[in-house]
């Protein structure tokens, strides 16, 4: 049993020691100990009814005392005041027991007092705990918004320095994009200052240097001012005193190298590519996208269209005498005043009366289909095509 073993103390822990007793003896001081507490408890109630006692006891012993041994054999006469003597000691009696009473409820009273203080003073205290623990909660919860606001600041920071690194970056690739206008243009500048030029190896890397731009140009700035120069260097070649040419000849290399590079670098670009009264005698356009191109008065002796798109292509005027024009595209190709006959020598070869009725002409003035004949049938080819 717990309360049989003894205890002892080491520092500010309590070791219970094991020690075998009987029962009895355990039982015993179980009950002394809690005796001893009781008393010790209420000494105050203890030492007024020993005093109470004591008081009783006093006055049974005075009463006696007076009465003497002829108690029981008292004259008719003193019955009366016998009686009021014993009613007089229960009234003592009851009174000595009433201020016991009394003493008891005033000490009770006096400890539930205490008690009550007690519970109150540990309310407080436990009122005074949560309250401490609310303002720490307000401590930790202002420490909490503090670091937020600071996490906030950072952020703010972090995305002013992000737009300003945004700023820098957009500065850098304006600037980029600045020289890189200014390389382009530099560039441009010198094929076309080298297009001028006398030496035909000059005009030549020109060119080529011109068409390389075109192609390395993403944003397509120099495109059209490339095809425009192109072009206009075909009707307008730069004069070249080592070479003359004759209609009898081929187009010049340069010239050539050229229209190459305009076929090349347009793609299926809609570019309206301007060749009017070109010479192309014996050049090179098999398969070549002249979408729209104006040919008008053009120079096409003895030139290769054959397969060529001729969609909407201008060839008013022009002069196809032995050209060939085989599998070439001739949907709305203008055709108005085109000399296409043996005049001067062979007539216009590959064209077929299909794609002659798919072109368009001025009733007025036809083309010259004379001694021309279908290159299928053989047949004498006749204008019946649309008006344009």
């Amino acid at each position: 049993l717990d309360f049989c073993q003894p205890r002892l103390r080491s520092r500010n822990k309590v070791i219970p020691v094991i020690q075998q007793r009987p029962l009895l003896s355990c039982g015993k001081a179980f009950i002394l100990r809690n005796l001893k507490n009781w008393i010790v408890g209420n000494k105050l109630i203890l030492s007024s009814g020993v005093l109470l006692l004591l008081a009783a006891i006093f006055l049974v012993l005075f009463v006696l005392r007076d009465w003497g041994p002829d108690f029981g054999k008292l004259p008719c006469g003193a019955g009366e005041s016998r009686s009021t003597t014993l009613r007089n000691l229960a009234l003592s009696f009851g009174g000595i027991i009433a201020i016991w009473v009394a003493i008891w409820r005033g000490f009770v009273a006096d400890r539930q007092a205490k008690t009550l203080q007690r519970q109150v003073e540990t309310s407080q205290q436990q009122v005074e705990a949560s309250q401490k623990q609310v303002e720490a909660s307000q401590t930790q919860a202002k420490a909490s918004q503090k670091q937020v606001e600071a996490s906030q600041k950072q952020v703010e920071a972090s995305l002013k320095q992000a737009k300003a690194l945004t700023e820098q970056v957009a500065a850098s690739q304006k600037q980029v994009e600045t020289a890189q206008r200014s390389l382009l243009n530099e560039r441009y500048q010198k094929g076309a200052e080298m297009l001028g030029r006398a030496v035909l190896s000059v005009r030549l890397g020109g060119i080529y240097a011109l068409q390389r731009l075109s192609e390395e140009d993403q944003q397509k700035h120099y495109q059209d001012q490339i095809m425009d120069l192109f072009c206009a260097f075909v009707r307008h070649p730069t004069e070249d005193t080592t070479h003359e040419t004759s209609e009898q000849e081929r187009v010049r290399e340069d010239v050539e190298v050229a229209l190459r590079a305009i076929i090349e670098c347009r793609g299926g670009a809609p570019n309206r590519l301007n060749l009017t009264n070109a010479k192309l005698p014996r050049a090179n356009l098999a398969k070549a996208n002249l979408k729209n191109a104006n040919l008008a008065g053009g120079n096409l002796t003895n030139a290769n269209l054959s397969n060529a798109d001729l969609t909407g292509a201008d060839l008013r005027g022009s002069t196809l005498t032995d050209t060939n024009l085989a599998g070439a595209n001739l949907t709305s190709a203008k055709l108005t005043g085109s000399d296409a006959n043996t005049q001067r020598r062979l007539p216009a070869k590959g064209l077929t009366q299909e794609q002659l009725d798919i072109a368009c002409a001025d009733p007025q003035n036809p083309p010259d289909l004379d001694g021309v004949q279908d290159d299928r049938t053989d047949a004498r080819l006749e204008w019946r095509g649309k008006c344009c």
